[in-house]
């Protein structure tokens, strides 16, 4: 099974995309890439709510607004929430050749 090194981070003026992991083994870029992703999206939660960057808690009180607040919308609102963070993170994965790199 091919491993891979995992970068993530977020861009924008913080441009911290960093290596975060190691030799990960993955059955594809693809996996690997996931699984990146899901650093950078940890990071991003860790950031979020500080540094001018909305949180989830933001998100959906500006979609109470707009819409009110008789209606049940989790989806909603974790959905604007994946695609604001989308605009803030950074990430990719290499193939490992050599492991001692």
């Amino acid at each position: 099974m091919p491993k891979f090194n995992l970068y993530a981070g977020l861009t924008g003026g913080f441009n911290s995309v960093e290596l975060v992991a190691k030799n990960v083994e993955c059955e594809s870029l693809e996996e690997a890439e996931m699984f990146a992703y899901d650093y950078a999206l940890s990071k991003f939660d860790d950031m979020s709510g500080t540094h001018g960057l909305k949180s989830y808690m933001d998100i959906e009180d500006e979609l109470r607004e707009e819409y009110g607040y008789d209606i049940a919308f989790d989806d909603i609102v974790f959905e604007e929430y994946l695609q604001y963070a989308d605009q803030w993170i950074s990430y990719y994965a290499k193939e490992v050749e050599d492991e001692s790199l």
